[in-house]
């Protein structure tokens, strides 16, 4: 016989497994159910992570692309712009040459018709202008060019020549001796400096002599005496009365008598007498006395008949030397050595006194 208690402890037990079975099915099921929960979320993870880094790629292929492609544009057309530049150039120079080349084929023209025309004159069709085509042969351009060397070298001259040029010419005074001998002195200064040893008295006693008298009208004027361009007019010496000058043409003989190489620069310019003072060579020269211009000239007539002009402030001096400005001189009247006077002046005054010098070489 079965008894209640048993069964009731078999039901109880039977109740007892399979709650047991149930909250076993249960742990099992969530366990397994969480397991794929978190097997899933893995997987999304990791999708979206492939996703952000193929979306990294793809941006940076973009970006490189894009850059790329800008580069590529920029150079394209900086080669465009060379090209352009290039090709302009180019152009003009095949211009210019078709124009050269035309140019070239008229004067080619031209010259055949010329050497048509000069044969046809030579032919004897047109004797004029025959004449007119003819080149001049090589001499007649020898005396042209002679020329043009000439004044270049006249020019270079100028260009190479001093600004200034001083001598130290030791000074002679003409008195008390000589009264009137300014220019024997002044030729004394002259040959001394050249290394010659001669005296102005020896010089004034040399030198030529115009033996004419003076012959005065009522007035006490003279009215016939002698001409300087024949000897010195007067007394040299001043004792035995009035002197005048002598022209530089009678005094050289007395200058060929002491110096082989006399040079009469009677009518030359300033720079003629310059020159003469680059080349150590001191000059002689007429002036008046107190440099006074203008100049009040008498007359009288000579032997001849020829008449004179004359002024009694006629003087010599001796040119030592220049500069851009003024002339300087030795003065054997007033015994200054190196005076000066300025270029202007001087020459006024030398050339209304006939532009008489003489020097030596």
């Amino acid at each position: 016989m079965i008894k209640v208690d048993d069964i009731r402890e078999k039901n109880t037990s039977t109740i007892k497994k399979k709650s047991l079975n149930k909250q076993n099915s249960r742990k099992s099921t969530g366990v397994s159910s969480r397991v794929n929960i978190s097997s899933k979320v893995s997987k999304n993870n990791k999708r979206q992570m492939k996703v952000k880094v193929y979306t990294y790629i793809l941006k940076g292929m973009i970006i490189l692309i894009i850059g790329l492609s800008i580069t590529s544009i920029r150079i394209f057309a900086k080669n465009v712009n060379m090209f352009a530049k290039n090709k302009k150039p180019s152009n003009e120079i095949t211009a210019q040459a078709l124009n050269k080349d035309e140019e070239n084929k008229k004067e080619d023209n031209t010259f055949k018709k010329e050497e048509v025309k000069n044969e046809s004159n030579i032919e004897g069709e047109d004797k004029e202008e025959k004449v007119k085509v003819e080149e001049k042969p090589a001499d007649a351009e020898k005396p042209q060019k002679q020329e043009e060397d000439k004044v270049v070298e006249a020019s270079e001259e100028v260009n190479e020549a001093p600004k200034s040029k001083s001598l130290d010419v030791r000074l002679i005074s003409q008195n008390p001796e000589l009264y009137n001998g300014c220019e024997v002195t002044c030729l004394a200064m002259l040959l001394n400096y050249k290394g010659i040893k001669v005296d102005k008295m020896t010089l004034a006693k040399e030198m030529k002599k115009n033996p004419t008298k003076a012959v005065y009208n009522s007035n006490n004027k003279i009215t016939k005496w002698g001409n300087p361009k024949y000897g010195f007019v007067g007394d040299v010496y001043g004792a035995t009365g009035i002197g005048y000058s002598i022209d530089p043409e009678p005094l050289m003989p007395l200058v060929s008598k002491h110096n082989k190489n006399p040079k009469n620069l009677t009518g030359k310019s300033l720079d003629d007498i310059k020159e003469s003072i680059n080349n150590e060579n001191p000059v002689l020269v007429w002036v008046e006395s107190n440099f006074s211009y203008p100049i009040e000239f008498i007359q009288w007539t000579d032997e001849k008949g020829e008449k004179v002009k004359a002024t009694f402030d006629i003087h010599a001096i001796l040119i030592t030397g220049y500069d851009d400005e003024n002339m300087y001189y030795n003065d054997p009247l007033t015994g200054e050595k190196n005076k000066s006077i300025s270029q202007k002046r001087f020459t006024q005054v030398w050339k209304e006194m006939g532009s008489k010098a003489l020097s030596i070489d």
